[in-house]
């Protein structure tokens, strides 16, 4: 790859000391806060406590129960399924590492930032690149909550891309980042992680919080994990649902106290992290803390997106 030419692997690695947090973020690996939460790799785990990172002395120490631990590069390596090579070069490309270039420090959120990227983004048309993505991936409805975007920056390729936007809302309602799904011809862009989540404002946090991407307060609410798989869900049921955008966060929502019934769209993964998520997430909200009616659906397929274009119901 053109990137190691004269770029050594020491060199990446020193870079990338005490950035850490940083890029997971720009990855769209979720590593947490420094805390015990779910694995990135093997998911979830009882009460969510399997998996930590931290940036001790720099490295990105990470530590599994059940897949050990590492530095930085290997989790990437482990996450993205590729070979430690392309870890470092996915790791490079976020840090922005040029061989004569200085580091171009990652920004911290800010919520203008945020302002100016969804004032130069549109409501999504069937004409438009998100439209023609959604249909690609066998979708015929628009939410009215997500947008297209026509130059978003994209850390990989280091270009404005085409991307879909949808903003990332704390339980109470307050928006805390834009998440992002970069498109190029009807398909998600070909990079090592075409979804990104910016960076959450300072002091926030996402644990608990889900895409609002259907309006109302219906009594009976629908959760999942992508948003791919709630517009399916609610094309398929009419249900007002909301993504939660992995595993981890799904794991961790709060409901809002106006619904009464929650019906939980479980991914059905070979690994059975979707599957560990929703049902303890389900365990957590039968609870007397909230006193709701929880239903946890399973796709036969290996989610409902897959369902709705097998024809499956």
């Amino acid at each position: 790859m053109a990137i190691f030419e004269n770029i050594k692997f020491d060199e990446i690695r020193e870079k990338a000391k005490g950035r850490w947090f940083g890029i997971m973020q720009a990855l769209g690996i979720q590593v947490g806060d420094g805390g015990h939460t779910g694995c990135p790799i093997c998911g979830p785990g009882q009460n969510k406590h399997r998996f930590r990172f931290s940036e001790k002395e720099g490295n990105g120490v990470w530590i599994c129960t059940q897949c050990q631990g590492g530095d930085g590069f290997s989790l990437v390596q482990k996450v993205l399924g590729c070979d430690i090579k392309e870890a470092f070069e996915a790791v490079a490309k976020v840090i922005d590492v040029a061989p004569s270039n200085p580091i171009t420090q990652e920004k911290k959120a800010d919520p203008e930032e945020f302002k100016k990227l969804l004032k130069a983004s549109y409501k999504v048309k069937k004409g438009d690149p998100v439209g023609k993505y959604l249909k690609e991936r066998g979708l015929s409805d628009i939410p009215k909550n997500i947008f297209y975007c026509p130059a978003c920056y994209e850390f990989e390729t280091r270009q404005d891309q085409n991307a879909m936007l949808a903003i990332f809302r704390a339980p109470d309602g307050e928006a805390l980042t834009l998440h992002r799904t970069f498109i190029k011809d009807g398909k998600k862009l070909d990079v090592k992680a075409p979804r990104k989540t910016m960076s959450v404002l300072d002091g926030k946090k996402m644990t608990g919080g889900a895409v609002r991407l259907y309006d109302g307060k219906p009594e009976v609410l629908g959760v999942c994990e992508g948003i791919e798989t709630a517009i399916a869900v609610h094309e398929m049921y009419g249900v007002v649902i909301w993504p939660c955008l992995n595993a981890n966060l799904l794991e961790s929502w709060e409901p809002p106290d106006w619904c009464h019934t929650v019906r939980i769209y479980s991914d059905n993964d070979w690994h059975y992290v979707g599957q560990s998520a929703a049902y303890n997430l389900a365990k957590r909200l039968s609870g007397d803390k909230y006193k709701l009616k929880v239903l946890v659906f399973v796709p036969k397929c290996k989610d409902f997106l897959e369902d709705l274009n097998m024809g499956l119901k």
